[in-house]
C-alpha cells in the first residue's frame, strides 16, 4: 500500500500536466453569464476580415496565449482577425430536422392513405406542411447564434495549466 500511493501521485502529476483541456478558447458575452469555451479538436465557425462574407468552418489544432493566435486544421489565426463567430444550438437543431422527418412521413402515409380512400382530406395536407413551416422557423431563428466580435462579445485564450 505506501508503495502504491506514490505512483499513483507521479502517474497524475506526469499525465495531468499536459491536459489538452486546460487550454480554452473562450468566447465571453458582456452583461451575460453565457460563455463558450472551446477547447483542442472542437470545430470553429468564424468570418475574419480577410473574407469577410464567407463563413470558415475548421477544427482548432493548437493554442498559443502568448501571441494570442489559434492553430487551425492548415492555418493560423490571429485572434484580432476574427470578427464574428456562429455558434449552433444542438436541441433546436435535431428538433427542426425530427419535424422534417415527421412532415415527410406523415405526408407520405396521409397521401398513400388517401390514395386508398379515393378523396383528399384537407388534414393529410395541413399536417405535414405546418410541421414542416415549424421545422423551418426554428431552423433559421433559433438554431444558430451569430456574435460579432468587438463591442459586446470577446474572445480570447485562456491557459489554465500549472
Amino acid at each position: 500500500m505506501k508503495k502504491i500511493i506514490p505512483c499513483i501521485v507521479f502517474v497524475y502529476c506526469f499525465f495531468s500536466y499536459g491536459a489538452y483541456a486546460q487550454m480554452f478558447l473562450q468566447l465571453e458575452i458582456k452583461n451575460s453569464l453565457e460563455i463558450k469555451k472551446y477547447a483542442l479538436g472542437d470545430i470553429l465557425v468564424y468570418k475574419t476580415n480577410e473574407f469577410p462574407k464567407e463563413w470558415q468552418r475548421a477544427k482548432i489544432t493548437a493554442l498559443d496565449h502568448g501571441t494570442n493566435t489559434v492553430q487551425l486544421d492548415k492555418k493560423l489565426e490571429f485572434i484580432e482577425d476574427i470578427t464574428h463567430i456562429k455558434i449552433k444550438n444542438p436541441i433546436p437543431f435535431y428538433l427542426s430536422r425530427l419535424l422534417y422527418t415527421f412532415a415527410g412521413v406523415s405526408a407520405l402515409y396521409g397521401g398513400i392513405g388517401d390514395a386508398v380512400q379515393g378523396q383528399l382530406m384537407p388534414q393529410t395536407i395541413l399536417f405535414p406542411v405546418s410541421s414542416f413551416v415549424l421545422g423551418v422557423v426554428l431552423d433559421k431563428l433559433v438554431t444558430t447564434k451569430v456574435y460579432p466580435l468587438g463591442k459586446r462579445a470577446n474572445l480570447r485564450v485562456l491557459d489554465l495549466r500549472i
